[in-house]
């Protein structure tokens, strides 16, 4: 029902209210003003910036509550050499696809066109292992693939005439 954006601006704003209402509790009105005004600043700018990094990828590295997942269907990819590559996934259990952004790498750019054009001629969609993994934490081989494509699905069984 809430989104994690719900959470982070409660995390914000509830803090902002409680410094406004301790200083909004002084004698001096001036203060009392300039403190409902810092809130309303705070809490506007904290939804705006909320709101607006909802539309831009978040950096895998940053991800928090998958970590754990397994693997992700890639719905999208773009990317600039030298500078990130961009992944629309599809999380298991969610229907909704997510932005992030991974550093740029030649290898995983390479790895993810080859896995969506195999994906493509296998009428499936290309997959990421472990989209959140730390390969240096959690001690893996860095070289397996983290990109493939899985195989083409078996043709439905003929019908005995």
């Amino acid at each position: 029902m809430f989104s994690t954006l719900f959470f982070a601006f409660a995390a914000v704003g509830l803090p902002i209210l409680a410094l406004a209402a301790l200083a909004g509790a002084s004698a001096s009105r001036p203060l009392r003003v300039a403190a409902l005004g810092v809130a309303g600043i705070g809490l506007g700018a904290s939804y705006l910036a909320g709101a607006d990094l909802m539309g831009r990828p978040k950096p895998a590295r940053l991800e928090v509550f998958q970590t754990s997942s397994e693997e992700a269907r890639i719905v999208a990819s773009h990317y600039v050499e030298g500078r990130a590559i961009w992944l629309w996934l599809i999380l298991p259990g969610e229907e909704v696809p997510r932005a992030y952004e991974l550093p740029w790498s030649r290898k995983a750019a390479e790895a993810l066109r080859r896995a969506q054009a195999e994906a493509e001629a296998n009428g499936t969609e290309a997959r990421i292992r472990r989209p959140f993994r730390n390969s240096k934490a959690d001690n893996e081989d860095d070289s397996a693939p983290v990109f493939y494509a899985p195989p083409r699905p078996p043709m439905p069984k003929k019908m005995a005439e």
